[in-house]
């Protein structure tokens, strides 16, 4: 709500929401600042009774509750942090080739051993061309699929093509990463990664039981053992691989404990509990898959409050996303896409096909209707038709224009339209919402705690 302008001069009311947290008010504000009140103190912020060298003074000012001459600069700072990622390089996804030798279950790519859609040189050279010519001074990439290793030498070529014409351009690649699911994987390919700095990304869904029900090839077989293989060589090797797991109705099942425990078995201190995305063969297999959000929110309570446990007992181990949510929370600059109103899809990010058609990003990619164009096309053409796109902030989503976690959370425009055929969500009934509030308020309310306030403390300091 927006207060009451306070008759003093220089001191006026921001515009601020509200949430019930226990017998306390958590009241933010749309540029990130937030204080928890007591009753009374909200209801002098709200009738404008306080006075200006009052312990409530002080604490919302602070916040940037309302806006003084001290902390304006400040309202403006956060504002440029919250928006910094527009000036950010891309990251672009490269899928050389649809193919691949698994047929999980939630492959949201739709991903087949016999779809031998494939990179052509011609299109690699225009693909490479397009990256060049972008005005970001670097930019990232991530080879994709399908199974990238199922194209191992043409990531070879691509790599040195993008790299001469990054130096032709007077463009840096900031990183280069490989997201694999590890059958394909060889001693060659380890070594060449390893000696190219290039960096390592795979799907590991907890326990070999689990893991193994849901990520098969075509006779059934899982891809456990691969995985766990190759984890340790590279591991061996002072390599670092980045894993992740899916979380479907089966993973609720078996609990989110066994699966933070089968991280740390393997020395992995990052376990982020990504819901499965009923988008390609997720939505086909959406029955045995999906899990309802009241279901997920008490599954990721569970794993937060595990980790804290290990974590205070020097057993660091903490989800990714909670660790970008809490800097959301406390000041940071929007780091993770997915957690950002607009997310960035189609502005810091966009995922290249084997045909050259841009997608806004990995998502999108098993859905048409949101392609953005083609590499043939400038820069300015592409990027111009992702302007709705950048126009989905939280004042024009429904609910969210008045949420008091709106300055924190993001929506996804991929799992919005699959949900919804449309960009814009149906908030009441959205997923995403029903989970992002949930979480928010719980961390909140954690960090009234201060033995969870330690911990999270050292998430947020971790590097990403």
């Amino acid at each position: 709500m927006i207060s009451k302008t306070k008759e003093k001069t220089g001191v006026c009311a921001n515009e601020y929401f509200t949430e019930k947290l226990g017998s306390k008010y958590l009241v933010t504000t749309r540029h990130g600042g937030f204080a928890v009140l007591s009753r009374e103190e909200y209801d002098m912020l709200f009738r404008g009774t306080f006075t200006d060298n009052s312990a409530l003074f002080k604490k919302i000012n602070s916040a940037g509750i309302i806006i003084s001459k001290e902390n304006l600069k400040n309202i403006i700072f956060s504002f440029e942090k919250q928006l910094a990622y527009f000036l950010a390089p891309k990251a672009y996804l490269i899928n050389l080739s649809n193919e691949c030798n698994l047929v999980c279950k939630y492959c949201h790519a739709n991903a087949t051993p016999d779809n031998a859609e494939t990179m052509t040189e011609e299109i690699m050279d225009k693909t490479i061309e397009f990256m060049a010519s972008s005005p970001a001074k670097g930019f990232y990439i991530e080879f994709q699929g399908g199974e990238p290793l199922a194209k191992f030498n043409d990531i070879k070529k691509f790599i040195v093509k993008v790299n001469a014409a990054a130096k032709e351009n007077n463009k840096e690649i900031i990183s280069t990463v490989i997201v694999s699911n590890m059958t394909l994987m060889t001693e060659e390919i380890a070594k060449f990664i390893i000696e190219n700095k290039i960096g390592i990304c795979s799907s590991l869904d907890g326990p070999k039981e689990l893991h193994d029900s849901q990520r098969q090839d075509v006779s059934g077989g899982g891809s456990y053992d691969s995985v766990i293989k190759w984890l340790k060589y590279l591991q061996e090797h002072k390599k670092t691989i980045n894993i992740m797991p899916t979380i479907t109705a089966h993973s609720i099942r078996f609990g989110a404990k066994k699966i933070v425990d089968e991280y740390v078995k393997l020395g992995a201190r990052r376990v982020m509990f990504r819901p499965v995305y009923c988008i390609g063969r997720g939505k086909a297999n959406k029955e045995e898959l999906a899990v309802p959000a009241e279901e997920f929110v008490r599954f990721w309570k569970e794993s937060i409050e595990y980790m804290a446990e290990l974590t205070k007992k020097g057993t660091l181990v903490y989800d990714p996303q909670i660790q970008s949510m809490l800097r959301n929370m406390l000041g940071f600059p929007r780091s993770y896409m997915c957690m950002r109103m607009p997310c960035g899809a189609g502005i810091s990010q966009v995922a290249i096909s084997p045909d050259g058609t841009i997608f806004p990003c990995d998502l999108a990619k098993s859905m048409p209707d949101l392609a953005l164009g083609n590499v043939n096309e400038s820069h300015l053409d592409v990027f111009s038709r992702a302007i709705p796109m950048y126009a989905r902030t939280a004042e024009v989503n429904p609910l969210c224009d008045t949420c008091a976690f709106n300055a924190y959370c993001g929506t996804c425009y991929s799992r919005t339209y699959a949900a919804f055929k449309d960009i814009i969500p149906r908030t009441p009934v959205n997923f995403e919402c029903k989970v992002n509030k949930a979480m928010f308020k719980y961390l909140f309310e954690k960090l009234q705690d201060a033995r969870y306030k330690k911990v999270f403390g050292q998430w947020v300091r971790l590097e990403r």
